[in-house]
């Protein structure tokens, strides 16, 4: 918000206009006035400012404005100096002969200034001697400030208050016979340090910030606010003008840190106009010789080697397509040039604008294409039917979920959303080093200032949201559950343009009972590994595709049991899609979650959970087959295996040794006093059967000849059923 006085800005406007005109001009140029109040016979017009746009933060800016709206060309209209007769001189503008850029070379500067690099783009100063801080400030002056809410202090504080309300550059004033050392150092702080500040409070400095320093100390939090040590009084006889376009990243860091926020961070974090600082410290040095006398001694302007000026292409079918308008060169360019933008070269297509030093904020050809449009009036622009062509790409991902999630909660599951951050040390917890497929070979991504450490990392896995979540819900009594979620997990990654990369990701956990005991059931049927194992082929299965399960060790999971002395141990199983991992799944250690997630202990049930990246999943076209109208035969096979030959190999054999085999199933599976130490018994059931005729009995023998050979090779013992 910025608070205008409309007796001043009066002051800048071209013709006399009312109050009302000036009120509805801000709200057609996009600056919404919020309040209109009548102080000291003023009228004080508070309109929102855009971060945007730093240079409405004044009252030329304001008046800039508003003459650009009401004009066909661009005039820059400049207040003149006062004088102290009444307050105000005949010729009301300052004119470039009479104010310039030019150096002064009266003598050497009376203290040497280091500025050290990404610290000020542009650092000017004027030495004054000799000056009477005890007159007093004219009364349009103090009344002007203090209609706006700013306190007189003396003759060159309200001066110095005073140039920046009019022109927006903040300046800050030393007294020289204050500065220790004759060296002053603008530099970003390399240690924690505290001063006193003009406002008679303590200001902790923190390392990066950026200050200005004498060989006592620091003499200004620079763009924020001064010290008191070095503050100009009554008695100041020499003094120095400073008028800066300190870093505006690092104003605003230090200022939101600090909690400090003053007339001139406000506009510094924005951004100043670099082109007129040395100007504005000549104006200001101008108007204190005028009032309090003294002499100018010598100047310094330090500046960054950077070009003046942005020169930006603007192409004239570009604008017409974006508006829905029909413009022609001329007419652009007079719409551009009510607002200070001069077109500096022309061809058939486009023209080449440069952008006047105060738009801080038009770095595009988009920028300028809105300036055409703000001018040439968005009520004068007629609106239009739009026709495109639009080729229709459907979002996989996005489609898949939503598959996905239609999927499960018909299969009866809860859909949950938690947040995506996570402990800290949720990683090292749980045992995933870098070097996990778990996290891409990445690494984590955390917060810079997250509200606590318990939410500092950005989730890579949604194990711990849903294990936590799962916790909270048997701490209210809810212990059957199957929930599932589709989030995002987020890793570094140097390759993209924000340095993070991130995945739509499906996570599955259930426990406790699948059905509860109850008429004609004496037990509960507790959800099983064969159950999250079910999920996943259920999911597959609807998109059409194929996966496989493989070993893998995940540290949070449990071990498989029933495993041989000579097999690895491993914690889980991995999926795999078309061999590229596609996620994982196993039974959930809960120790290894009890630093982490809150009421773990209540879950006293085993907790099985799967996670897969949304990506893996595509519709694939599926073809149709109808039932042979032939009848199929049907035999059982019971099997004594050791317990280390997974059952799935089994299948396969059997798959292979015919293409009369149309099916095959797992019936029972049985461990007693008749089978071997680490073996146990498979029953499967086998369907034959061929589309075009019957089988014969000598297929089926030959077939099972076959396969009966081929499993009793990897010391499968046979018994037929």
């Amino acid at each position: 918000m910025f608070k205008v006085s409309f007796e001043w800005l009066s002051d800048f406007l071209r013709r006399k206009i009312s109050l009302d005109e000036v009120l509805e001009i801000l709200n057609l140029q996009g600056f919404e006035v919020k309040t209109i109040e009548e102080i000291n016979n003023d009228n004080v017009i508070t309109i929102e400012v855009k971060a945007n746009r730093p240079d409405m933060l004044s009252h030329i800016g304001v008046a800039r404005e508003i003459n650009s709206f009401l004009s066909d060309n661009f005039v820059e209209d400049e207040r003149s100096e006062f004088t102290l007769e009444n307050g105000l001189e005949d010729d009301k503008y300052l004119k470039d002969n009479k104010i310039s850029e030019d150096r002064i070379e009266n003598s050497e500067f009376p203290i040497e200034i280091e500025i050290e690099e990404n610290t000020s783009e542009r650092f000017s100063a004027i030495a004054i001697n000799n000056i009477d801080n005890n007159v007093s400030t004219p009364e349009i002056i103090k009344r002007r400030l203090e209609t706006l809410g700013i306190n007189t202090v003396n003759p060159v504080v309200d001066l110095s208050n005073y140039i920046m309300l009019e022109w927006g550059q903040p300046t800050h004033v030393y007294d020289l016979d204050k500065i220790s050392g004759k060296k002053v150092f603008v530099k970003k702080s390399i240690k924690k340090e505290n001063f006193l500040t003009l406002a008679d409070k303590n200001f902790e400095v923190s390392l990066g910030d950026i200050v200005i320093k004498d060989s006592e100390g620091i003499v200004c939090m620079a763009g924020i606010i001064g010290s008191q040590r070095v503050e100009t009084d009554f008695n100041s006889k020499n003094i120095i003008i400073e008028s800066a376009c300190f870093e505006k990243i690092a104003i605003r860091t230090t200022s939101r840190r600090s909690h400090v926020s003053t007339p001139a961070s406000l506009r510094f974090e924005r951004g100043v106009n670099c082109e007129k600082s040395l100007k504005i410290a000549k104006i200001l040095a101008h108007k204190i010789i005028k009032l309090c006398g003294g002499e100018i001694q010598s100047d310094f302007d330090f500046r960054e080697e950077k070009s003046d000026f942005i020169d930006i292409k603007l192409r004239l079918q570009r604008v017409n397509n974006i508006l829905g308008t029909s413009l022609n060169f001329k007419e652009m360019k007079k719409c551009l040039n009510k607002y200070g933008f001069v077109s500096i070269l022309e061809d058939s297509n486009e023209l080449t604008i440069r952008v006047p030093s105060f738009r801080l904020d038009i770095n595009e050809e988009i920028d300028l294409i809105e300036e055409v449009a703000r001018s040439f009036g968005y009520n004068n622009i007629k609106p239009k039917n739009l026709i495109t062509e639009v080729v229709y790409r459907e979002n996989e991902v996005y489609s898949a979920g939503s598959k996905i999630r239609n999927i499960l909660v018909g299969l009866g599951c809860n859909e949950v959303i938690t947040y995506s951050f996570i402990p800290d040390n949720t990683m090292q917890v749980l045992g995933i080093d870098d070097n996990s497929e778990l996290l891409f070979g990445s690494k984590n991504v955390f917060l810079n200032n997250p509200i606590s450490n318990f939410y500092s990392l950005m989730r890579p896995t949604l194990v711990f949201s849903l294990v936590n979540n799962l916790a909270h819900n048997y701490s209210v009594g809810n212990s059957d559950l199957v929930l599932f979620e589709l989030g995002r997990i987020y890793f570094k990654d140097p390759s993209s343009d924000t340095g993070c990369s991130e995945f739509d990701t499906l996570g599955i956990i259930m426990s406790g009972n699948r059905i509860n005991r109850g008429w004609g059931i004496k037990n509960d049927v507790k959800f099983d590994f064969y159950d999250i194992n079910s999920f996943v082929k259920i999911l597959y299965n609807e998109f059409g595709q194929n996966f496989k399960f493989i070993d893998a060790d995940y540290p949070f999971l449990i071990p498989e049991k029933n495993i041989s002395e000579n097999e690895a141990e491993h914690r889980g199983f991995e999926i795999r899609v078309n061999n590229e991992y596609a996620g994982f799944l196993g039974e959930i250690n809960t120790k290894k979650f009890a630093e982490l997630a809150f009421n773990t202990k209540l879950i006293k049930n085993q907790i099985f959970y799967c996670e897969i990246l949304v990506k893996s999943f595509h519709d694939l076209k599926k073809t149709l087959k109808f039932e042979s109208k032939f009848p199929s035969v049907i035999r059982q096979y019971n099997f004594m295996c050791p317990k280390t030959i997974p059952a799935n190999k089994i299948e396969m054999i059997i798959k292979k040794s015919s293409k009369i085999v149309q099916n095959i199933e797992i019936k029972d599976i049985y461990e007693g006093k008749e089978t071997l130490d680490n073996s146990h018994f498979l029953l499967f059931e086998v369907i034959y059967r061929l589309p075009n005729r019957t089988l014969t009995t000598e297929e089926i023998e030959n077939t099972e000849r076959i396969f009966l050979d081929n499993l009793q090779n990897i010391n499968i013992i046979i018994k037929r059923v």
